[in-house]
């Protein structure tokens, strides 16, 4: 789910903030104009793009920029709620939402996205939590947490969910998949979960299934984003076996 945050503009050390192109996406730039003891200054910090679902392959620089300001501004109600409840965590531990669970383990939070908006700004979290959990029990804790620390005017909001996509790894279509996979490639590895939102949300009865190998480097929805032509290949063979033992069953 995506989640936004609030902030006017006259509580903050900040006259116009900028950061990231993404709500599902590591943030890798971030540009702030703010106040310190009458004088207006620039800061802009890089860090390094990576998958909302994975924000620990990334360095985020809305984060970055918060840290970097934490010892030098003071009064600034944005950036003490960085401190104190954002650090440079993508678990939700400070934020009072950290959840986990058997079937498809840890929430990560992702600071996607920072913009200025009329007298507000406004804080963009990319939230993938686990399939046994409730969307309003997470927000109502982390809401919860804010308010027992000094911010109950702080209100975290829901912008769009996504239902889960979760099917029985015991069942017919996943173990047809894997033995597919498993015959083509001598890859006896379990099959995983993943936090990304895929395909397999066209319609119900689907599954994600490749076409990443392991130990590739992720690069989805980065720059030069590519694949090997002979992973390609292998890809094609899994996919010819898979199709013909789910049509044969």
């Amino acid at each position: 789910m995506r989640l936004k945050i609030a902030f006017k503009k006259s509580d903050t050390c900040f006259n116009n903030v900028s950061g990231g192109t993404a709500i599902n996406m590591v943030s890798d730039s971030c540009t702030a104009s703010y106040s310190v003891h009458g004088e207006t200054k620039t800061l802009s910090v890089t860090g390094k793009a990576a998958h909302g679902s994975t924000p620990e392959d990334g360095e985020n620089a809305i984060s970055k920029l918060m840290n970097e300001l934490s010892g030098v501004v003071t009064d600034c109600k944005l950036i003490e709620f960085f401190h104190e409840f954002i650090k440079l965590e993508y678990n939700g531990e400070s934020l009072g939402g950290q959840v986990s669970d058997e079937a498809s383990g840890p929430a990560s939070y992702n600071i996607g996205k920072i913009e200025t908006v009329g007298d507000d700004i406004v804080l963009y979290i990319d939230l993938r939590y686990p399939v046994t959990f409730n969307l309003e029990d997470i927000v109502n804790a982390i809401n919860s947490h804010l308010s027992e620390n000094g911010f109950s005017d702080v209100k975290v909001e829901v912008i769009t969910n996504k239902p889960h996509v979760c099917m029985d790894k015991n069942g017919a279509v996943i173990q047809t998949l894997l033995s597919a996979y498993r015959d083509e490639t001598g890859d006896m590895s379990e099959p995983t979960v993943i936090g990304g939102g895929t395909y397999a949300r066209a319609m119900n009865g689907i599954v994600a299934f490749g076409p990443m190998l392991p130990g590739r480097e992720l690069t989805e929805h980065q720059a030069n984003e590519y694949i090997y032509l002979s992973d390609l290949i292998l890809a094609k063979e899994i996919y010819k076996t898979a199709i013909k033992r789910l049509v044969s069953e």
